[in-house]
């Protein structure tokens, strides 16, 4: 469930592919990589892509998608910090490191 809420909220990041500024300083290949993943997401989430892209409520779901991708990592890092600490403190490092590479 996780990984379905990333992927939409990655998604709603994303520019239109037809946004040329947004696009002009992105390399073929990336742009490439980028496009085909979105492909992916409006394929595999046909209903919740539309559902972004709803100019009423798109706003609401895309908020609604961060949330659910919030609340699952705070529920994977409670079972991880109630029987692992160590764990739990080596996670949070990389998790800094995870949303630093997912910020570019």
């Amino acid at each position: 469930m996780e990984e379905k809420y990333f992927n939409l909220v990655w998604y709603a990041r994303k520019a239109p592919p037809d946004d040329a500024e947004h696009w002009a300083e992105t390399t073929a290949e990336i742009k490439t990589a980028a496009l085909n993943e979105m492909a992916k997401v409006e394929e595999f989430q046909p209903a919740e892509v539309d559902a972004l892209k709803c100019p009423d409520c798109g706003d609401w779901n895309h908020g609604f998608n961060s949330g659910m991708l919030a609340s699952n990592e705070l529920l994977s890092w409670r079972k991880v910090i109630h029987h692992r600490p160590s764990i739990a403190r080596s996670m949070f490092y990389l998790s800094k490191l995870k949303n630093a590479c997912r910020a570019n």
